[in-house]
């Protein structure tokens, strides 16, 4: 007979900590399962390890040269015998009811794809960091927020549907499968911690350049058989007549601190026009001068630049200024020129984050880990409380990277306005310039690039 459930742990380098999982494997209230090690081309202690488990019916072991987290997933895929299947890293380990809990949830219900739980976050000593717990799935409606690709229990015949992993990436593979899963099946979460997550300096977490960079792909494939929504991008300037510590016209590196956005703008591949609006002639002036008729230029009201105004008054002014050649747009990427290395990767990543998840606005945020405190009138009390407890409810995020994406027909500044999307920027693309300091770093930022 074949076993109910698939569970697989990929391996490469964890030697130290590989024990630990597959014991949490062995040592589950269920017991309908297999357990596949996969160790991809580890030159550490690890094999010896996992040779003693060798001699257990209910294991199979396969060694093999690294080809990757995907790949490796597929190779699972293929041996596997399960309806049910889970990685689990080699680094993590289970609570010994997480695949008693998940298995009966996934079961309760014939539309479901893929059950994830809540996690302990653990350190290289097993010592808690905290808890993490998810969203009340029975009220999420915008599913942009993902389940790990790991500890998550999936039917393998929809993976099998699929066609598995997408090799193409090295990582992701959670945001992968979860856009495509969600098109047809439910999702659900149990909400109740059920493995421990493991940080530590080697976590690929923590890379967030090649995350970001394989989410953007990951982002663009999904719409490729789309017929795509025409977007432009405006580009906001003050200029130095109201802003005197303008920086737009200084040279950043090689180029002005404005050509920066617009040139990431351009390189865009959702972004059909690039139009820059501002009081400012000699920002006008220069554009002409470098750009020609690649970007378009509106002088707008000096009123209507001033800190005080309310953009959709400017974008009003300037929508009734259009030519009738320049209305048939459906969205509009509104661009910060005070955030010079944010890269076009994601301002595609913007716009398509809109069509996937269908909301109306989408704006660019880094996630907020210190303190962030509000005055009660009687004294400064925190808005997200640090312990041991981290709700998803209750995390902060600024606004990071000058990126707003806007359906046409959305105002702008109603932030009541429902189904409003994010992506994630990482640290670098999420500097802004706004003070002499900041202009500072963001020269060396710059020295450091020309050198990598």
């Amino acid at each position: 007979m074949y076993p109910e459930v698939t569970v697989y742990i990929v391996n490469h380098n964890y030697g130290r900590f590989i024990e630990d999982s597959i014991k949490s494997v062995l040592g589950q209230t269920f017991k309908d399962l297999e357990l596949i090690i996969i160790d991809n081309g580890s030159n550490d202690n690890s094999k010896e390890i996992i040779k003693k488990y060798s001699k257990n019916r209910s294991i199979k072991i396969i060694f093999q040269k690294n080809i990757g987290l995907n790949a490796t997933n597929n190779v699972a895929l293929n041996y596997s015998r399960g309806k049910f299947i889970m990685r689990l890293d080699a680094d993590d380990y289970l609570d010994e009811n997480a695949l008693e809990i998940m298995y009966n949830k996934i079961k309760s219900d014939d539309k479901l794809g893929l059950v994830f739980p809540d996690y302990y976050l653990v350190d290289e000593k097993n010592d808690l960091i905290e808890l993490v717990r998810r969203h009340d799935f029975t009220k999420v409606k915008l599913f942009d927020q993902p389940a790990h690709g790991a500890c998550t229990l999936i039917k393998k015949e929809i993976l099998t549907l699929l066609n598995g992993y997408n090799e193409l990436y090295k990582c992701q593979d959670g945001w992968d499968i979860w856009l495509r899963l969600i098109k047809n099946y439910k999702v659900v979460n149990v909400n109740l911690p059920l493995f421990y997550y493991r940080r530590h300096g080697k976590n690929l977490t923590n890379k967030e350049k090649k995350l970001f960079k394989t989410r953007a792909k990951i982002f663009q494939n999904q719409l490729v058989k789309k017929k795509l929504k025409k977007c432009f991008a405006i580009i906001p300037v003050r200029g130095t007549e109201i802003d005197s510590t303008s920086y737009q016209l200084k040279n950043l590196g090689k180029k002005k601190l404005l050509d920066w956005t617009i040139d990431e703008a351009l390189d865009a591949r959702r972004i059909e026009k690039v139009v820059v609006t501002t009081p400012d002639m000699k920002i006008i002036k220069h554009i002409k001068e470098k750009y020609g008729k690649e970007v378009i230029t509106f002088s707008r009201d000096f009123r209507l630049a001033l800190h005080n105004t309310s953009l959709d008054e400017t974008f009003s002014n300037l929508f009734n200024n259009f030519p009738k050649k320049l209305n048939n747009f459906d969205s509009l990427a509104v661009l910060y020129s005070d955030y010079p290395f944010r890269g076009s990767k994601y301002i595609d990543m913007a716009i398509n984050s809109m069509e996937i998840f269908e909301t109306n606005k989408v704006i660019g945020v880094r996630k907020q880990n210190t303190t962030v405190y509000r005055h009660s009138g009687k004294s400064i009390l925190p808005l997200n409380k640090q312990g041991s407890i981290r709700l998803e409810k209750n995390e902060i995020y600024n606004e990071a990277g000058g990126i707003f994406i806007i359906r046409r027909g959305t105002n702008f500044t109603d932030n009541n306005e429902e189904r409003v999307g994010h992506i994630d920027l990482d640290e670098i693309s999420s500097w802004q310039i706004d003070s002499r300091l900041s202009w500072n770093l963001a020269k060396s930022i710059v020295k450091q690039k020309l050198n990598e």
